[in-house]
C-alpha cells in the first residue's frame, strides 16, 4: 500500500476531521471515499450530478469540469 505525505491548512484538516467524526471513520478513509466517488464521477460522461432534498426535488446540479 501506498503512503503520502500531504501538507493541509487549518480550515481542511478541521473539514476532514468533521467529516470523520461524523461518519466515524478514519481521516485516512474519508480521503479514499472522496477519491473514490470523484473518479466514478468523472468516468460518467456528459452526465450533471444532481443533489435533491428528501422529496427528491432537484436542489442543486453540478457538472464536473
Amino acid at each position: 500500500m501506498a503512503k503520502y505525505t500531504i501538507d493541509f491548512g487549518d480550515e481542511f484538516e478541521a473539514v476532514l476531521r468533521r467529516l470523520a467524526k461524523k461518519k466515524s471513520l478514519t481521516k485516512a478513509e474519508v480521503l479514499r471515499r472522496a477519491v473514490a466517488t470523484y473518479d466514478y464521477l468523472l468516468s460518467q460522461d456528459d452526465l450533471k450530478v444532481a443533489l435533491t432534498d428528501k422529496q427528491n426535488k432537484v436542489v442543486k446540479e453540478m457538472i464536473l469540469p
